[in-house]
């Protein structure tokens, strides 16, 4: 009997259609995985190639793809062209002191002040080689020692007043141009940008010490501004107390209350300045509130707020002033930037009296808890939210309307 011939061909096998299904998943997710760290790696690469080409051109145009490179890489050119304008400011200076030295020599000691000045000029690089070697052999010339000195006028007091701020600001760029690498602590990276502003401070000649004496100038001014805002927030305050106070009394929204709408109007001249000729005492109340609303939206905003408290300004209905429980609500947002700036104000006072002999580190701790806090309670929020809903719903009385309301003493429905 012959044996049949094996051919290798195995029995069909039973599929597991979810597992092949799981299977092709599976690859798939791994494809995409590495397609796209092949294109993370291409970024990196493109970005690195990017920041290369920058390092060895000095175009910040080599970073048009990343915005927030070429802002930083535009922003440290910006500061060695202001740089550069210190320097020459500075040999201005320098020459206009030199100069007045040797005005200011007795005559018998005039020519040899006058070649040491010219020595220690070139030296310094405040005149050039060939201006030295041509004033060094003629005599002090009264004529241009007087025209150095008039040079520094314009600029001497501009650059008493700048010095050393300018260097201390390309510092801070040149700091900011530090990468952070992957996987660094934030704490490394602050430190690797410290130690190359440091650096840069010393190589422009400004020690750290004098540095720290301009950081606390800076924290200086930075409280005298604090303190200016709480005093405008009371003021601000205490003035539309003093608005809310009249325009809560019954009838002056309906006109309808003529010596307390009289008072309010006067109010309105004397606190705010306001222009009511010709306003009736229909309409009063709402053009003396709105009027107080426009005027102290503007004061109470500062350039440093967030962008939370901009959009909290910016949602306050221009016409909140319409009626009562608006301008009560207006009212307490007054009363809560005035509270919030007072405690602002005190927890700088709490850490500059705990840093007496550090404003900067004060300062710093400042900033850290100024940046966690709220200047707006949600209710607050959720209320004004509603009032701005509610107001955007009605229809405002045409202009036809509001000279028969103010014909007829009628209130709009």
């Amino acid at each position: 009997m012959v044996k049949p011939i094996a051919l290798g061909i195995q029995p069909p096998q039973q599929i597991d259609p979810m597992r092949t299904l799981a299977g092709v998943n599976q690859m798939r997710q791994s494809q995409r995985a590495a397609s796209l760290a092949d294109y993370q790696m291409q970024q990196a690469q493109a970005k690195q190639g990017a920041l290369s080409q920058y390092a060895q051109t000095g175009d910040p145009g080599a970073l048009a793809m990343y915005p927030g490179e070429q802002n930083k890489a535009m922003q440290y050119v910006m500061s060695l062209e202001e740089s550069k304008r210190d320097k020459e400011a500075h040999s201005i200076v320098q020459r206009a002191g030199a100069a007045r030295s040797v005005l200011g020599a007795p005559e018998e000691k005039r020519t040899e002040i006058y070649q040491q000045k010219l020595g220690e000029l070139r030296e310094a690089g405040h005149i050039t080689d060939e201006a030295y070697e041509a004033r060094m052999n003629q005599p002090p010339s009264t004529l241009w020692l007087n025209d150095l000195v008039n040079q520094a006028v314009p600029v001497e007091d501009w650059w008493k007043a700048r010095q050393p701020t300018s260097r201390m600001q390309e510092a801070d760029y040149v700091s900011e141009l530090v990468e952070p690498t992957p996987g660094e602590a934030p704490e490394d990276l602050a430190a690797r940008r410290t130690a190359a502003k440091r650096e840069h401070m010393s190589k422009s000649g400004v020690s750290v010490n004098i540095g720290q004496k301009q950081e606390s100038k800076r924290v200086s001014e930075r409280i005298g501004t604090i303190e200016d805002q709480v005093d405008a927030a009371q003021d601000l305050d205490a003035r539309y107390t003093q608005i809310i106070g009249l325009l809560e009394q019954p009838g002056v929204y309906t006109g309808t209350a003529g010596e307390t709408i009289a008072n309010l109007t006067k109010a309105g001249r004397t606190l705010f300045g306001m222009d009511l000729e010709g306003v009736g005492p229909s309409t009063a109340a709402k053009k003396v509130a709105n009027q107080a609303v426009a005027a102290i939206k503007r004061d109470m905003q500062d350039p440093r707020m967030s962008d939370a408290d901009r959009k909290f300004y910016q949602s306050i209905p221009p016409n909140i002033g319409d009626d009562a429980e608006g301008a009560r609500l207006f009212a307490e947002i007054v009363h809560a930037d005035r509270a919030f700036k007072e405690q602002v104000q005190d927890k700088l006072y709490d850490l500059i009296e705990a840093n007496p002999d550090n404003l900067p580190k004060a300062h710093r701790e400042f900033r850290r808890w100024r940046a966690k806090q709220n200047r707006w309670t949600p209710e607050l929020v959720k209320r004004l939210s509603a009032k701005a809903k509610t107001m955007a719903k009605q229809k405002p009385p045409t202009a036809g309307a509001e000279k028969l309301i103010e014909k007829y003493r009628l209130e709009p429905q």
